[in-house]
């Protein structure tokens, strides 16, 4: 712990404070020959095996050995390693980079052409350790999601705490990663959105996401409760294309929400061929004072017209003879 300490307040002596340096100027072709060179590449693949060691003070001391502009051209290639392999940073190696982010660059060239002239960074590390540090900061979010719900530690109604822009991004976190839980996290997480004495829903992408990944009907019905969304409505077009006896289900579960009642039996109506658990639900809608004639006009549309006809004209249906007239009207 000491020496890892003593690192630290090296390498801050180092990057922090050290003096302001004027950006020395370069043409396009020398950065061009630098960041192509054998011997810098090789340098840097060196830090980058040194890296994989965890052996940051080693790293820096090589860097501080080296003369200007190699030192940097170094640094530079050797960060850009680290984030083109997308290396897993130690504590030792993000305080590292994450002492690059000020680093004010040495060098510059200008860049030209007709109309126009520009003077930009060479060798810009601290725009790779922005990078770098944003897409660790992110690691160990997910990290830290993936052991507290493995350890059964996460409480959806706390977690899902804050401003608009932190829950967006925890909900974005939660449906990019729940795939990587297990069956045992994830039904402790489910079990937390159907006890009895629920008070807290998150929105639809949460319990969409849940049900796709457990297949537990009480979420879905709790889906259906839910005010209709996009999410909710694209869930059902993924069901209903799906299309196995457990997703037939769910549409037609969903057309107790009336919001989403439209979608499911228009979703219902275009399986071809059409199951025959559908077809007893949709004779049992038809049949239905309240649901008959949407039921009817949303057939009449698709391509089982035929198929509505002859449930109507042989007696099948109640009001037949309205419903029939209905249809004719709109045709």
């Amino acid at each position: 712990m000491r020496q890892g300490l003593s690192a630290i307040i090296f390498l801050l002596s180092i990057v922090l404070f050290g003096p302001f340096v004027q950006a020395n100027e370069m043409t396009q072709s020398e950065v061009s020959s630098w960041l192509s060179n054998p011997n810098t590449q090789s340098s840097a693949d060196h830090l980058y095996q040194l890296a994989l060691q965890d052996k940051v003070p080693e790293i820096q001391m090589l860097l501080d050995e080296m003369s200007m502009p190699r030192q940097e051209v170094v640094r530079y290639l050797f960060l850009k390693k680290v984030e083109r392999t997308r290396l897993v940073l130690s504590p030792r190696l993000a305080i590292f980079i994450q002492l690059h982010q000020t680093r004010q660059p040495h060098y510059q060239y200008s860049e030209s052409g007709e109309g126009y002239s520009v003077t930009l960074s060479a060798f810009n590390t601290s725009l790779v350790a922005n990078r770098l540090i944003s897409h660790w900061k992110q690691d160990q979010t997910t990290l830290d999601f993936i052991i507290e719900a493995e350890n059964n530690q996460l409480l959806l109604s706390s977690w899902l705490q804050g401003d608009d822009y932190q829950v967006k991004k925890k909900e974005a976190l939660f449906v990019a990663e729940a795939d990587s839980l297990s069956p045992q996290a994830l039904q402790f997480l489910s079990n937390q959105l159907v006890g009895n004495s629920l008070k807290w829903l998150p929105t639809t992408p949460i319990v969409i996401k849940l049900a796709q990944l457990t297949k537990d009907e009480r979420l879905y019905n709790l889906l259906w409760k839910m005010k209709g969304d996009d999410h909710s409505l694209k869930e059902i077009q993924r069901l209903a294309q799906k299309a196995d006896q457990f997703s037939l289900q769910q549409v037609m579960n969903a057309t107790q929400n009336p919001v989403i009642k439209p979608i499911a039996l228009k979703q219902l109506t275009s399986i071809k061929p059409m199951s025959e658990s559908v077809q007893t639900f949709l004779i049992e809608r038809l049949n239905h004072s309240g649901d008959g004639l949407l039921v009817a006009q949303t057939l009449s549309e698709s391509e089982h017209y035929d198929w509505l006809i002859s449930l109507l004209e042989s007696g099948q249906v109640s009001q037949s003879q309205a419903l029939l007239k209905s249809i004719a009207a709109i045709k």
